[in-house]
């Protein structure tokens, strides 16, 4: 089913290897990859039996740059999914170049900046929030805090980041424990100022110079 998915969007001497999550039973969804020595291109949709595909196409070159991007989605689906098809010595390599960057995780800086930038965003948001008057938007600011957060804490302790939804179950096998239930207490919403401030200091602290060039690009404001 997976092979004939792909040859809908490709010819088969264009794919040199697909990997898929399709059997495992931790999903909802259906997701595959593809590297290939045509374009790259994604498609998301729904099969003849209402099941949600999403269908990732590399080409080969952008793999490279991907994995060298610390890209942790496209290493992920390298790491975590099933081979397919293909060329099983490429893939086998690209699995032990991907296990060297998981083994000394660090979220490329320019990256990293943008992470702590909107959390310096939401922090400051969030100190000038009046708790008496607006307690639903102080939690909803939190709320918004946590994701990026979170990803520099799985950094912080050298924790490659697998899907979203294993996060908190990564974080509580491999970090002390009273640090993972300072962050418990703040995905529940029980955490107060003085936690909050000391998560920043510890896991954000100073933020560094950002520049981004949109004399090519300036149709939307956003930071990526």
């Amino acid at each position: 089913m997976i092979l004939e998915t792909v040859k809908k969007y490709l010819k088969p001497e264009e794919i040199v290897l697909i990997t898929s999550n399709y059997g495992g039973g931790q999903s909802s969804d259906i997701d595959i990859y593809c590297i290939t020595t045509a374009k790259s291109a994604i498609y998301l949709f729904s099969n003849k039996d209402s099941v949600w595909i999403e269908l990732f196409i590399d080409n080969i070159e952008d793999v490279y740059n991907k994995i060298n991007n610390i890209d942790e989605i496209a290493i992920n689906f390298i790491r975590e999914m099933d081979f397919v098809y293909g060329d099983k010595s490429l893939f086998e390599a690209l699995r032990t170049r991907t296990e060297k960057i998981v083994s000394n995780y660090k979220i490329p800086e320019r990256r990293k900046n943008i992470i702590k930038y909107r959390i310096k965003v939401l922090f400051s948001k969030y100190l000038s929030c009046d708790r008496n008057k607006n307690e639903t938007q102080r939690k909803f600011i939190i709320n918004s805090l946590s994701y990026p957060l979170i990803q520099l804490v799985l950094e912080y302790y050298n924790i490659f980041p697998s899907s979203p939804k294993k996060w908190i179950i990564q974080l509580k096998k491999r970090i002390p424990r009273r640090d993972f239930l300072d962050i418990q207490r703040l995905i529940s919403g029980d955490a107060g100022k003085n936690l909050i401030i000391r998560l920043y200091d510890k896991y954000v602290g100073k933020l560094g110079n950002i520049k981004l060039d949109k004399s090519k690009d300036n149709n939307l404001t956003f930071l990526s």
